[in-house]
């Protein structure tokens, strides 16, 4: 972990699970990670961490999605603006294996003590970055193509922000 934050620490003060602690490793050395995101009530979902800290980006967040896809579309997605070539804002398009994903700053979820933090991996490791970078979600559609604001959506995908304008499917 990178000593100007401190030791590596959970929110509440207890020490940070193995998964942060290697996540930590990975980011002090110039790097990034995937965590799942720590949710007791909702759908799983998958964070990055170390965007914020070494690339200048906001850090990214899928939701509602299995452990491979979340992991293997965030990595994707997260290598692609590590290399420089993609930075993200809101109502971006982003390809990530062959699925056009909407990118939505978050405004739901993102501080701790703000009802459930989808970045808890992230707070833990890059308090100040992710103060300043915030982070941004890669909403997926269904199977058929529908997004979440769409009428007709089939999935239970929470939106932790506000709806980028589109033109909604009909």
């Amino acid at each position: 972990m990178d000593d100007r934050y401190g030791p590596s620490r959970s929110t509440d003060g207890r020490p940070a699970e193995p998964a942060i602690e290697r996540a930590s490793s990975v980011v002090g050395r110039g790097g990034w990670a995937v965590l799942e995101t720590r949710s007791v009530t909702g759908p799983r979902g998958w964070h990055t961490v170390g965007l914020a800290t070494n690339h200048d980006h906001p850090e990214l967040v899928v939701e509602a999605v299995s452990r491979a896809h979340g992991r293997a579309v965030l990595a994707a997605v997260a290598q692609a603006v590590a290399g420089g070539g993609t930075r993200l804002d809101h109502g971006d398009v982003v390809v990530a294996g062959g699925v056009d994903l909407r990118a939505v700053v978050m405004t739901d979820g993102l501080l701790p003590g703000d009802g459930p933090t989808h970045l808890h991996g992230a707070w833990v490791i890059e308090p100040r970055p992710m103060f300043d970078h915030g982070a941004v979600q890669l909403v997926w559609p269904d199977l058929g193509g529908r997004y979440p604001w769409d009428r007709g959506f089939s999935g239970d995908q929470p939106v932790l922000g506000p709806v980028p304008w589109v033109r909604p499917m009909p």
